[in-house]
């Protein structure tokens, strides 16, 4: 145990105090004891000597009478043990006291210690006369005196040292006692200041060494005090602008990214890189991993940039990556270029967006430039004023004007004279009224020359009606003739590759199916595909995709015979007929090598080698089918089965190969069948108070137990029913037996419980309303108790039919939460907008807390955002203590997991709402949070 430092000083001096006194105390009686030795031997002797000299006369005179007196005299002696006196020959000549048989006469002591062994002086002396013996006297002298007188001696020394002693104690302990009631004065305040309390004052009086501590003390105490208040305003401007900032990279579209130019390795990367790329922040903090996924062909570049060796301290760069979806994507990234003194990079941040759409509106645009430019039809465009803005190639040389020539100018232009006034008050009448007119008309070309013309025109308005430009389609119809024959030509044909269309190889499959079956042959369909023909597109453009069409197409036609029909279907799709052969099979097999073959043949478009490969499927008549819809659906069928083997090959159908097909149109009729027999269930998982541990509400899971396959996951027939349109009757049935249900606990059983039914598949539908307020009247329950679980993604695919429906829920009365909270795209601009009561987290964000950094951040921050807009969170997929105890101490609201209960049925659940009100009854007194597995 820690004594305290006043005990320690007082024990301290006590100690050294008691060693002192004890030292003294075995001096002085060391110092006393051999005081009485060298008296009490000095005292024998001279008695002795006194007794010989008394006893010379009576030795010599051998007067034994006369010895005997002289010894009497000494009887009385306090301290004579004996005396015995011997002449010259040994003999006794008298004796007095008790001495001991001659024969046992101890030895002579010669000193004090010698005699204390047993308690007598022995001493002995020779009795001289004239320088003659006369004999000896010895005699025996007692101690007992001598160490009594010690003995009391020693006692009084030992009792005055003990009251030094205590007198000393005394006077320590109150000295320690002064001087540690002031050092506990300085020991409360240096307490006060390690807890913060920097406010706190010592008061001492006085003018010694502690008054001046204590003063220092408190100048100390003050400058921290001050300190600390300018800290807490730092700190509290630093919150705010973190605030800010997190608001700003939560809020934005972007991704921010700071790269170190050293060592490459990416420093920071902002959580919207999941949602934009599919990757996690982990795998993006790699070094390495991105740029990996940028093109080859703008790599080189971004990597330039990130090492900082381009001129510039800004930079922007469009470039494709591909996501963890295998998609290119194109992105933009802005940014800038940190630089020391000696203009060396030390840092690279900047921000990068999704302009993909961008892209491929361009892409349209030029597309529609083509076909504007290169279509055969004049076209006129003309501001609100009818001035003329652009014209395109066909329009100059159908009027002879060149393009500087005739804009600025108006229509009038090209009038010929040979239409009248009313004819162009009927024109702009009907434009007036319906917005367009269509007619011939008559018009004059550069040279004077009269043309008829099939004229169409439109009238282009803003948003608010207003008319900003008219667009004017012509032909001219002299060769009206050539201008049908072309029209049947596009009619039947592919305008890229000049192949037949889809319109006119089904109609020459049909009549060879007819054909076929008179002459009883066989027909082959090959349906082929090019391999990832996409990835042409993406990377090298639709023009170059385009000119790779055309040349496939060329070296396709060139391997078929004079009776075989190739067709292009659109995209990267081609249809082959094949008819008037008797080994198909055999033939089928040779002509789909010799198309793979030459497909697979280098193509070299502006410095670009392109390889492309592709898959065919093959279907025969009358093996397969004898219709040809099927046919082709079937040779479509064996091709996507070949680019499953690997691409690049060819493969006949099977009936094998619609087997899946058939599992799938199977499973959704008899899904159609359990909605309308209304053989799902509903399941219901409790939602606890995580402050009380109370189920105060659960949510509505669907499932489907299949009376032939079992047990079918709702991850399997809900997206099934979502592309069917069976999932709005789901819905529908869903809400409605779950009002019912929780209707039923509330009037037989007392339970008012609040039931979730999430339904984000049907919340954009405008019926949906509607489906609420007959559910709400059927069920006769209160809105209050029904919950609406949508997700961030539909809400935000109709912005502006969600809120709508979303505010006439709220009107009702039904309670709104946002499902799988953080895992969506929402925007906060919109979110603080919606009328909702509850965020939901993802169980993504719940399973790896409190271990993971950024779940935890993710969760506080959720949190945090829905208190702030005075909103309830819950969290669901708690599935272990840490889980909860993380959550109850950040004040999460509401929770649900498998911690506390799975989804069970309604019965069962009844059974843990009756568990949990015993429980909560008999602890009342705590607020535990209790599991109810079953």
């Amino acid at each position: 145990m820690r004594l305290k430092l006043s005990t320690r000083l007082i024990l301290g001096v006590v100690i050294i105090e008691i060693f002192m006194l004890s030292l003294l105390v075995w001096n002085s009686v060391r110092l006393i004891n051999s005081s009485h030795a060298e008296l009490l031997e000095q005292s024998v002797r001279r008695e002795t000597d006194l007794l010989a000299y008394s006893l010379a006369i009576g030795l010599a005179y051998q007067d034994r009478a006369t010895l005997q007196d002289v010894l009497h005299l000494l009887e009385n002696a306090q301290n004579l043990v004996y005396v015995i006196v011997f002449n010259w020959q040994g003999q006794v000549m008298a004796k007095i006291g008790h001495p001991p048989a001659i024969e046992q006469l101890p030895r002579i002591d010669n000193s004090y210690l010698e005699a204390k062994d047993d308690g007598v002086f022995d001493v002995e002396k020779p009795v001289i006369l004239a320088e003659q013996v006369l004999g000896t006297v010895r005699i025996g002298y007692s101690l007992a005196s001598v160490e009594s007188i010690t003995a009391r001696t020693r006692l009084q020394n030992t009792s005055i040292a003990l009251l030094e002693l205590f007198l000393s104690i005394g006077v320590t302990v109150l000295i320690g006692i002064l001087l540690v009631r002031r050092l506990r004065h300085l020991e409360t305040g240096a307490k006060a200041l390690y807890n913060g309390e920097f406010q706190h004052r010592i008061l001492l009086q006085g003018a010694d060494e502690m008054t001046d501590l204590a003063q220092t003390f408190n100048a100390l105490a003050h400058h921290l005090e001050k300190t600390q208040a300018a800290l807490n305003i730092e700190q509290t401007n630093l919150l705010r602008e973190s605030s800010r900032l997190n608001s700003l990279l939560t809020g934005i579209r972007g991704v921010v990214w700071e790269i170190n130019p050293q060592t490459q390795n990416i420093i920071y990367v902002s959580p919207f890189i999941t949602k934009l790329l599919g990757f996690t922040i982990e795998q993006c903090l790699k070094k390495g991993f991105l740029i990996h996924k940028v093109h080859v062909d703008e790599r080189k570049k971004l990597q330039h940039i990130s090492r900082g060796l381009i001129a510039d301290d800004t930079f922007m760069l469009d470039y494709r990556v591909l996501n963890g979806a295998g998609k290119w994507l194109w992105l933009r990234n802005i940014g800038i270029i940190e630089r020391d003194a000696q203009h060396q990079p030390i840092n690279v941040l900047g921000i990068a967006w999704d302009i993909s759409e961008n892209k491929q509106l361009l892409e349209q645009v030029h597309q529609a430039k083509i076909v504007f430019d290169n279509t055969n039809e004049g076209i006129i465009i003309t501001d609100a004023q009818q001035r003329i803005t652009l014209v395109n190639k066909a329009c100059s040389e159908i009027t002879g004007y060149s393009t500087a020539e005739i804009v600025g100018k108006t229509p009038r232009i090209l009038h010929s004279g040979r239409q009248d006034k009313l004819f162009y008050q009927q024109l702009w009448s009907m434009l007036e009224q319906i917005g367009r007119w269509q007619g011939e008309i008559w018009n004059k070309h550069k040279d004077g020359t009269i043309y008829p013309c099939w004229e169409s025109i439109n009238v282009v308005k803003n948003e608010r009606g207003e008319v900003i430009h008219y667009i004017a389609i012509f032909s001219d119809i002299t060769s009206i003739k050539n201008a049908e024959r072309q029209l049947e030509h596009l009619a039947h044909h592919d305008l890229l590759t000049d192949l037949p269309n889809r319109l006119y190889f089904n109609t020459r499959l049909e009549q060879a199916i007819v054909y076929a079956k008179q002459q009883q042959e066989e027909i082959a369909v090959l349906f082929l595909d090019l391999d990832r023909f996409k990835n042409v597109n993406d990377t090298l453009g639709h023009i170059v995709g385009d000119q790779v069409l055309q040349v496939v197409s060329r070296r396709l036609r060139a391997c078929l015979r004079p009776q075989d029909t190739l067709a292009r279907l659109g995209g990267d799709e081609f249809i082959l007929l094949m008819t008037g052969t008797t080994a198909v099979h055999k033939q089928a097999i040779t002509i789909a090598q010799r198309l793979l073959n030459t497909i697979q043949q280098a193509i070299h478009i502006n410095q670009h080698e392109i390889v492309v490969t592709g898959s065919v499927g093959i279907s025969i008549y009358p093996d397969d089918s004898n219709e040809a819809q099927s046919l082709v659906k079937y040779a479509d069928i064996a091709m996507y089965r070949a680019k499953s083997l690997g691409n690049n090959q060819y493969c006949f159908y099977t009936s094998q190969l619609t087997t899946e097909i058939e599992k799938r149109f199977s499973l959704e009729n008899d899904l159609r069948h359990a909605i309308e027999q209304e053989k799902l269930q509903l399941y219901y998982q409790p939602k606890i108070d995580l402050q009380t541990g109370k189920i105060i509400g659960a949510e509505a899971l669907i499932r489907w137990q299949h009376p032939q396959h079992g047990f079918i996951p709702p991850d399997v027939f809900i997206p099934l029913a979502g592309e069917t349109g069976l999932i709005e009757s789901i819905d529908r049935w869903v809400m409605f037996h779950a009002c019912q249900q929780n209707k039923q606990w509330q009037d037989e059983y007392g339970y008012f419980l609040s039931i979730a039914v999430n339904l984000s598949n049907f919340i954009n539908h405008d019926n949906l309303s509607v489906v609420l307020k007959r559910c709400l009247k059927q069920t006769q329950i209160d809105p209050a108790y029904l919950e609406l679980e949508i997700t961030e993604g539909f809400v935000m695919q109709n912005v502006e039919s969600a809120m709508t429906n979303l505010k006439a829920f709220k009107e009702l009365g039904v309670r709104l939460s946002i499902d799988d909270f953080g895992t969506g795209y929402s925007s906060l601009s919109y979110l603080k907008q919606l009328p909702l009561n509850a965020l939901k987290i993802d169980r993504s964000f719940i399973q790896d807390i409190p271990n993971d950094p950024d779940d935890v951040a993710i969760v506080q921050t959720i949190i945090n955002l829905a208190h702030n807009l005075h909103l309830s969170v819950i969290a669901e997929g708690i599935e272990n203590q840490a889980q909860l105890d993380f959550l109850r101490h950040h004040q999460c609201d509401e929770g649900q997991g498998y911690l506390f209960s799975k989804a069970v049925k309604a019965d069962e659940f009844l059974l843990l709402l009756q568990k949990n009100n015993h429980f909560l009854q008999e602890n009342v007194q705590t607020t535990p949070i209790v599991r109810y597995k079953q």
